[in-house]
């Protein structure tokens, strides 16, 4: 996932207001950069609406500058090179548990969107489900997955989520796994996303939290939760609840998820900076199985007195 060299320069960003709420005030909480694929060179601003407490970055990169910041090493189309990784061990038994998720909420025929899909994985293990006919598609802007998720038989459509379109009630269900900190306005994109679904239809999201022990312990620039510059929006469990109620979703379930990889990652994004040897700061990738375990074991015991970096929140379409 990380350490490769491109040359770096400064992109181009534009400044935003607040992605919930839309106030022009703010307070600076911290900057950052691209620690981990280094695909440029700008220190970015990582701000705190005043009005509302929502975190977003300003300002963000343009979306024409997507492709320099999403380059083909990116995890999302290179995880199939670690095909005996512990960590791809990992994630398809957790994908294993989405197929009874998903079977609790939609019925075996319903019609799944995976927006962000990458390389299709997700959906290729749901067309192995037993005794479900789901319509599977998947939506991404990179060729490389695109690619590979065709070759898997997925039906794709192509391009960034901002500018595809789809018909008005034509999913039962739209996942957006590590995907709605990535969207360029996510209270418009949850706008649309309702639009898609059909008048039952849920709407499943997984993505960082603030208040982990990982994000009080790295805020200062090295959270691997602020993944810079691609998440261009951090949401607490309370501004996730607020972004939802405006776009008329019900909550229906919050829960926390193992989030081991931010904790990697806020080492290395610190170490990194700090000049520590390569060797060092290599050994802080999440392919490593020691460092996997550990912070699996420090995430269970977080789970047990608060909640980890990670959200998984289930949303139900409201008609009303």
């Amino acid at each position: 996932m990380l350490f490769f060299l491109v040359e770096m320069k400064e992109i181009k960003t534009i400044k935003t207001n607040c992605n919930i709420c839309n106030a022009d005030s703010y307070s600076i909480l911290t900057t950052g950069k691209d620690y981990e694929y280094k695909t440029c060179n700008n220190i970015f601003r990582i701000a705190k609406c005043n009005n509302c407490s929502h975190i977003y970055l300003n300002p963000k990169p343009k979306l024409s500058e997507f492709s320099m910041i999403y380059q083909d090493n990116y995890y999302a189309y290179d995880f199939p090179k670690k095909k005996l990784s512990l960590a791809r061990l990992g994630k398809g038994f957790i994908e294993k548990g989405y197929i009874k998720l998903y079977k609790n909420l939609i019925d075996n025929s319903g019609s799944i969107l995976d927006i962000g899909c990458g390389d299709g994985r997700l959906l290729s293990l749901l067309k192995t489900a037993k005794n479900c006919n789901w319509k599977l598609y998947g939506l991404d802007f990179n060729k490389k997955g695109n690619k590979i998720a065709k070759e898997k038989g997925i039906k794709i459509y192509e391009g960034k989520f901002e500018e595809a379109r789809f018909k008005k009630e034509s999913f039962d269900l739209v996942i957006m796994n590590e995907i709605l900190e990535h969207l360029y306005d996510p209270y418009k994109s949850l706008i649309k996303v309702k639009e898609m679904l059909k008048p039952k239809g849920y709407l499943i999201i997984e993505t960082p939290c603030l208040g982990s022990w990982d994000y009080k312990l790295f805020k200062n620039s090295y959270w691997g939760g602020y993944h810079i510059p691609r998440h261009l929006n951090i949401f607490s469990r309370n501004t996730i609840k607020l972004i939802l109620k405006k776009a008329k979703f019900d909550m229906v379930e919050e829960k926390s998820l193992l989030s081991p990889p931010f904790w990697i990652l806020s080492v290395h994004n610190r170490l990194y900076d700090k000049g520590w040897n390569q060797k060092i700061v290599k050994f802080f990738n999440f392919y490593n199985p020691i460092l996997l375990i550990l912070f699996t074991i420090i995430d269970l015991v977080q789970m047990r007195f608060g909640h980890t970096s990670t959200m998984r929140i289930i949303a139900k379409k409201n008609n009303d």
